[in-house]
């Protein structure tokens, strides 16, 4: 672990820590450590993301238009839930 790392207790379903644990064991990941900081840190690098583009948008004065959202599901391999999140129009 790291020097400037935090200990934290994390709970998730049985079945995907057991599938976890096995991965670990396998060999596919260090440590269930080190797979939660990556997953984790893909996130908040997602959520960065999307605060960027929504201030974006906000600076604009408007958001991107139904082909542009389009575009980008199909880029993303996306459904149309319409849904937002994180106000950022889906």
């Amino acid at each position: 672990m790291q020097s400037n790392s935090q200990r934290i207790t994390v709970t998730m379903p049985a079945d995907q820590a057991d599938q976890l644990k096995r991965l670990v064991d396998a060999g596919g990941a260090d440590s269930v450590s080190s797979y939660v900081a990556e997953a984790v840190k893909a996130r908040l690098d997602r959520d960065q993301g999307l605060s960027d583009l929504r201030d974006l948008f906000d600076r604009k004065g408007q958001g991107p238009t139904p082909e542009h959202l389009a575009w980008a599901r199909e880029l993303l391999g996306v459904e149309d839930g319409g849904k937002h999140h994180q106000g950022v129009p889906s």
